[in-house]
């Protein structure tokens, strides 16, 4: 194959290979100079210094030897040193140790080289030297791209292991060669062999600083990885705080809830006893006034008189009281629950008396239509609390209509083995968003209520074995309805 004649002076290989390296660098540095960061920036210089340490290389022959080695052979070595350390540091296996071993390496070879500058050795020898020496150096790339792969920083790592391969291939290659008999300028020759050299030499340069961008940049995006995930995990982190506070909170509300809820039963029991005692109070004048009343009847018996008439109507109104009052006694009737045969027909209709008063009162007209015969087996107080808590509550959910008259009525049938008694009005209704929690313990709608009523009448209704349950159009109308077994055959013998 013949030789291809590109008459190329060694000087301008070495000059095209400083121009190389100070454009790449030069342009790694601007182009990442957003990032503020000091590895590229050490990076960047230390390519320079190389750049310019080469430009000096070339001007053997028009400077002195001594200014050729403090210009060219001692920064190159800097530059090179420095572009390691920059990438020790990016796969976080720069120590001590490392540092100390490379300044007794460099250590060496600049005094080698010198030893050799002050007795005059030959250019064969020095870059025998230099080859030799850079062959063994560009081993730290290739460890470099090793330990990037053991972190799992794949980008520009693989990059890095094939740079430092062909720079340490290629500075061998050079070295055998002049042991082998060629000369220093046939390394820049025209021949295939020669252009291989300098051309893998141009391709490892090129490859490392390609490797450095994928590299720096791979680490960026890891960092800018790393920021979300702790971000994320802050902002998760806050979020739980928050849910944390607002469970807190809600637990503070509860705690203050119950205080006022027990305090509300509290004064409720002390109520309770003091309705039985003016009940137990009244008892006595209303039992001497139905005597007097008894007394004028008989003096005045026909009620077509005027006094008649009095003494009859005083009479009934008497017994009429004392009738309540008997009726509030055995609502706040404290003792152990008795399960007696009792006619749920009866005690609804003692519990709808009490209030027909309040009632009226309040311009809200309260009907009752009772089947007979409803007989139950149940604790008589427990049931009258129950019609008694709906009743009221059917009540005040009249009271405050204004747009339209008002009615209260209470149902009761035989209904599939049950004594099934209703409670409907048309007040304002129970709200969408309150209906599954109606029937929840200290869960009420109202300001004064202390949400235990309807709680307690369903924990009876199921005591009894049967159920309360409800239903609501939020303005329009409520129904509860109370379903209790009815007594056996043999229960009511």
């Amino acid at each position: 194959m013949p030789n291809i004649n590109l008459d190329i002076d060694p000087r301008t290989v070495v000059w095209m290979i400083a121009t190389l390296y100070l454009l790449i660098h030069g342009a790694i540095w601007s182009g990442l100079a957003r990032y503020h960061n000091r590895l590229v920036a050490l990076w960047s210089v230390s390519g320079m210094l190389s750049a310019l340490a080469l430009f000096a290389l070339g001007l053997r022959g028009e400077i002195s030897d001594l200014w050729v080695m403090c210009l060219g052979a001692f920064p190159l070595l800097l530059g090179i040193w420095g572009r390691q350390m920059a990438l020790r540091k990016m796969a976080q296996s720069y120590n001590r140790k490392w540092l100390i071993q490379q300044m007794v390496a460099n250590s060496i070879y600049v005094a080698v080289t010198v030893v050799m500058y002050v007795h005059g050795a030959s250019d064969f020898w020095h870059l025998l030297w230099f080859y030799g020496f850079y062959a063994i150096n560009s081993l730290q790339y290739v460890h470099v791209g090793n330990a990037l792969l053991a972190q799992g920083k794949v980008a520009g790592a693989h990059a890095i292991k094939r740079a430092g391969w062909i720079l340490c291939i290629s500075s061998a290659i050079k070295a055998v060669a002049l042991w082998k008999g060629w000369s220093p300028v046939e390394f820049y020759g025209d021949d295939p062999v020669s252009i291989m050299l300098y051309v893998s030499r141009f391709w490892g340069i090129s490859l490392i600083n390609v490797a450095f961008i994928q590299a720096f940049v791979g680490q960026i995006h890891e960092h800018r990885l790393q920021a979300e995930r702790s971000l994320a995990k802050e902002q998760e982190r806050s979020k739980l705080l928050l849910q944390q506070e607002l469970a807190h909170r809600d637990m503070l509300n509860e705690r203050d809830e119950l205080i006022r809820q027990l305090t509300l039963s509290h004064k409720s029991a002390g109520m309770g006893a003091l309705v039985a005692s003016f009940a137990h109070e009244l008892n006595q004048p209303l039992a001497a006034n139905s005597l007097h009343a008894e007394w004028l009847k008989q003096k005045y018996p026909d009620e077509s008189t005027p006094e008649g008439k009095v003494a009859h109507s005083i009479f009934s109104d008497t017994q009429r009281a004392s009738d309540i009052i008997r009726k509030l006694r055995n609502l706040f009737r404290t003792g152990k629950a008795e399960y007696e045969h009792l006619d749920m027909s009866a005690l609804v209709q003692e519990v709808a008396d009490i209030l027909k008063i309040p009632a009226q009162e309040k311009g809200v007209r309260l009907r009752v239509r009772l089947q007979a015969n409803m007989h139950v087996l149940g604790d008589a107080v427990q049931l009258q609390q129950v019609m008694l808590n709906l009743l009221q509550n059917a009540l005040q959910a009249t009271s405050v209509v204004e747009s339209r008259p008002t009615w209260i009525q209470v149902e009761g049938e035989v209904l599939d083995g049950f004594a099934v008694v209703r409670v409907l009005d048309n007040g304002i209704g129970i709200p969408l968003d309150q209906q599954s929690s109606v029937f929840n313990l200290f869960k009420t709608s109202k300001a004064e209520g202390m949400g235990v009523g309807l709680w307690l009448s369903r924990s009876i209704a199921l005591g009894h074995e049967g159920e309360l349950a409800f239903d609501s159009l939020p303005g329009q109308q409520t129904v509860f309805t109370l379903r209790i077994p009815l007594a056996g055959p043999q229960t009511l013998q």
